[in-house]
């Protein structure tokens, strides 16, 4: 492997590249300042892993090789491989030689304890670097997904996004509803009708939960939102029965209540407006957050499903930016529309933000719950 510890010039960040893996037990570390060098020892192990072996279907549809990250599945066992992208210095005391490494956390450790100290912290399919305190938790929902958990906080967060941002919009399934049929796919017995479009829309919502996760190193974007939205509304027959756009903006002008939004010509250009000041804002607060939601609600871009594709990206872009993720609940949906409604009248966000403000704290108590430790 390449030497890292080089001599360096100054105190300039150098990139380096760790890979780490877990089969039977946490594995010696490979480190490099080539990637191209880390990625073929993972491709390697990935190779040899699975070299001879006769996968089971389940098996081999979890298994994976991709660019910063692979997952080989054998009888059950899986064995995962993940590179770290690092950065370190060269220490300005020349007595001290050790080099710290940093991965965007205050905290820091020599090189020889990052196995040990950064294994369980690194995440998935790593394009893009998530700050740490929100990449346990993506880590969990990719994991808990593919093993198709049906206890823990990717499944909590499935059923209760789908529920709340379902209800608000005028949803008839309740909770206990809403959770048989994404971890049953059925309905439990009733003796009232089940409307089928709120069984669409909610199979919808787990669609959309899932594309959000296999999306996260993406940028913000048209296309994604749109891709969003095709997820939630395809399978909706009313929907295709109407005419309404599928995955594309609206091509009929609508309203909120009695407020008029964006015409479907201005759409495109408001969007790129929007998305174009959204990338420019150099931290991504809550205030950032409110203000984007409150925007995109006031466009509302699409026929139908403006809501629902709102709070996924408030969701979303909350966890992107180390934020507490916003749920926002059903039992506080007059608040919402207040807030909503403070800013089509005033511009401001007040409202919006305590509400989201709140409602971090709830789901942190739940995060915390489940992994174990508070989300700040």
């Amino acid at each position: 492997m390449t030497n890292v510890c080089k001599n360096t010039q100054g105190n300039t960040p150098i990139k380096i590249y760790v890979l780490h893996g877990y089969t039977d037990g946490l594995t010696d570390p490979i480190v490099s300042t080539d990637y191209e060098e880390v990625y073929a020892a993972m491709k390697a192990a990935y190779e040899n892993a699975l070299d001879g072996v006769e996968q089971e279907d389940s098996d081999r549809e979890y298994s994976f090789l991709e660019g910063w990250s692979a997952t080989a599945v054998v009888h059950g066992d899986w064995m995962e491989w993940q590179i770290a992208e690092l950065s370190y210095k060269s220490p300005t005391d020349s007595l001290h030689p050790k080099l710290e490494i940093s991965v965007r956390s205050d905290r820091k450790s020599p090189l020889y304890l990052v196995p040990a100290v950064w294994y369980n912290r690194l995440i998935e399919n790593k394009k893009e670097r998530f700050p740490m305190k929100n990449e346990e938790l993506i880590r969990r929902f990719r994991i808990e997904r593919k093993k198709f958990d049906r206890s823990g906080i990717y499944a909590y967060t499935q059923r209760t996004l789908a529920y709340n941002s379902n209800k608000i919009e005028g949803s008839t399934l309740n909770e206990e509803q809403t959770a048989s049929l994404f971890d049953t796919g059925m309905l439990p017995r009733s003796d009232d009708y089940y409307r089928a479009k709120d069984v669409e829309e909610t199979n919808g919502h787990f669609l959309m939960f899932n594309k959000m996760i296999d999306t996260l190193e993406e940028p913000l974007s048209e296309e994604l939102i749109k891709a969003f939205h095709y997820e939630l509304k395809s399978g909706v027959f009313e929907d295709r029965a109407n005419g309404y756009a599928i995955g594309d903006y609206k091509k009929r002008t609508n309203m909120i209540g009695m407020y008029e939004t964006a015409l479907p010509k201005e759409v495109p250009v408001k969007m790129q407006d929007l998305l174009t000041w959204y990338h420019e804002v150099p931290e991504k607060t809550l205030a950032v957050m409110a203000q984007f939601h409150a925007r995109y609600e006031s466009l509302h871009p699409f026929q139908d499903g403006n809501g629902r594709t709102g709070r996924l990206i408030l969701f979303r872009e909350c966890l992107k930016a180390d934020l507490t993720p916003v749920v926002i609940e059903d039992k506080f949906r007059n608040k919402y529309i207040e807030g909503l409604k403070e800013y089509r009248e005033t511009g401001k966000t007040t409202l919006l933000e305590e509400l989201f403000t709140e409602e971090q704290k709830e789901y942190a108590k739940k995060v915390a719950y489940f992994l174990g430790e508070e989300l700040d």
